[in-house]
């Protein structure tokens, strides 16, 4: 997919092409701890959490925050936006 935009290059800091709705992402605290996902929101792997700490490093992980869902309340009524699947 490729992003579009009224300029003829895309501005700085935003890329030509858009990542697959599968692709990973994590970020690390440098303790043991990370928070890990895809870029669709949907949670595809064991250790994909919103926070995941480390309680006894290298192998001692506990789980804080999994993830979460959101909903929006407009003149529509209340749409979900959540990323559980049944």
């Amino acid at each position: 997919m490729t992003l579009k935009s009224k300029y003829e290059h895309p501005p700085m800091g935003l890329p030509a092409t858009l990542p697959p709705a599968d692709a990973e992402w994590l970020e690390t605290d440098g303790l043991g701890g990370f928070a890990s996902g895809t870029v669709s929101g949907i949670r595809t792997r064991r250790y994909h959490a919103l926070l995941l700490t480390a309680t006894a490093p290298p192998s001692g992980r506990m789980v804080l925050v999994n993830g979460f869902d959101a909903s929006l309340r407009g003149p529509l009524g209340i749409i979900p936006r959540g990323s559980q699947q049944d």
